[in-house]
């Protein structure tokens, strides 16, 4: 039957063009040409922190491989052996269990509307280059895409360009008048990788004011709905390519996505296309809850969430939110200084961080930016208070799930 008001449905699409939705790096560097880019200091400190960095994940790793290699009875037969049990006491199938660092991948979804002007997209990107050497250093397949309203060349034809539909509570919407750019990756030559930082650094000084920004890399609107649908297919391609066990989605951005597609009330059906399932909310949802979920679900990934508040007083309406009733402000605003970022639960999230952005220079304090696994983070964040800034959040907590994995 049809859908009651107060549950909404809604249909994901059955394929998204990626090939036109996606400017890919080889790409979207074309606009530069001709501009001046320059080396910071920042760029500098950023090799040497993040050499220091890699050594340390390396010497991780290879001490989690050495101490976690162990052969684990799984209580099942293996019927390929049977012929062998005279001669075989190992009947049982063994699991030898290598931790292998390299088998992890993020990708990356970062918020590229003009209301991140400012501080939020200074600290966002130092964030983003930080994250990209790293795991380009570490060889964690690493990409990440600004969503953006804007197109290639800006011509209407580009705008309007379906690039794929999902049916919001029965009527069919078209995708368009979107673009994923790719900003950073891991898998680009060295020539490209420097020059993207270079690009980025760009936005890490000026905090993406459009002075000398080509059209294609202005601040936008905020399509983070049709990213996350766009997710859905690139997540399984991501893995596909670089053969990897687990993915981490990570999502940074200043506020909601605007779409057609809004919860219900009382709840809200999910339906894929492509693997004829319908997923159910049951309650109220943020919508870009319910696709980060979604995405979550149907990919197998993980999923982080930072928010860049551009106040404390917003920042502490946010945690307040999802706090019991006697939420104490003036303790929240002392700590979330002290700290530079807040966890919260979130619906649809692994983790939910909200940050504090602020202009950041990295020093070389970064050795102890591996620790830990995904149950002991909280723990650490606070340890590590005293000493973080807001450009290792970010990295500790994405380092953080991949080690976890390690183990």
């Amino acid at each position: 039957g049809g859908w009651s008001r107060s549950v909404v449905g809604m249909s994901l699409p059955k394929s998204i063009d990626l090939k036109n939705a996606v400017i890919p790096f080889s790409e979207a560097k074309k606009c530069w040409d001709g501009m001046t880019l320059n080396d910071s200091d920042y760029l500098k400190s950023l090799r040497g922190s993040v050499t220091q960095l890699a050594q340390m994940f390396e010497r991780k790793k290879r001490g989690a491989i050495f101490s976690k290699q162990q052969v684990a009875k799984t209580g099942v037969i293996d019927v390929t052996k049977l012929h062998t049990y005279k001669f075989n006491d190992d009947l049982f199938k063994r699991n030898t269990i290598v931790p292998n660092g390299k088998n992890h991948g993020v990708v990356m979804l970062c918020d590229w509307s003009g209301s991140m002007q400012g501080k939020s997209l200074s600290g966002c990107v130092s964030q983003v280059m930080l994250l990209a050497a790293f795991c380009r250093k570490a060889n964690i397949p690493f990409d990440c895409y600004a969503f953006t309203n804007n197109t290639l060349n800006d011509t209407w034809d580009e705008g309007e360009l379906e690039l794929g539909t999902f049916i919001a509570d029965g009527d069919e919407q078209k995708i368009n008048g979107f673009r994923l750019i790719q900003i950073a990756s891991s898998g680009l030559n060295k020539a490209d990788f420097d020059l993207s930082m270079r690009i980025l650094d760009q936005f890490r000084q000026h905090g993406g004011s459009s002075y000398s920004v080509p059209h294609l890399w202005m601040l936008s609107g905020t399509p983070l709905h049709e990213a996350l649908m766009t997710m859905r297919f690139i997540i399984p391609e991501f893995r596909a390519q670089h053969n990897l066990d687990v993915v981490t989605m990570t999502v940074l951005t200043d506020g909601e996505g605007y779409s057609t597609f809004r919860p219900g009330n009382e709840g809200t059906k999910v339906f894929d296309p492509t693997t004829r399932r319908t997923l159910t909310y049951d309650t109220r949802m943020d919508a870009g809850d319910c696709l980060v979920d979604t995405v979550r679900q149907l990919t197998g990934c993980n999923t982080l969430g930072f928010h860049a508040s551009d106040s404390d007083r917003d920042a502490a309406y946010r945690a307040s939110r999802n706090a019991p009733a006697h939420f104490d402000t003036a303790e929240f605003k002392k700590k979330f200084n002290a700290e530079k970022s807040w966890e919260i639960n979130r619906d649809g999230h692994d983790l939910f961080f909200i940050l504090k952005p602020e202009k950041v220079v990295v020093g070389n304090g970064l050795d102890d930016a591996i620790k830990g696994d995904l149950r002991s983070v909280r723990a650490k964040f606070k340890k590590a208070a005293k000493q973080t800034s807001t450009s290792r959040v970010l990295l500790d907590r994405i380092t953080d799930v991949i080690s976890e994995n390690l183990a």
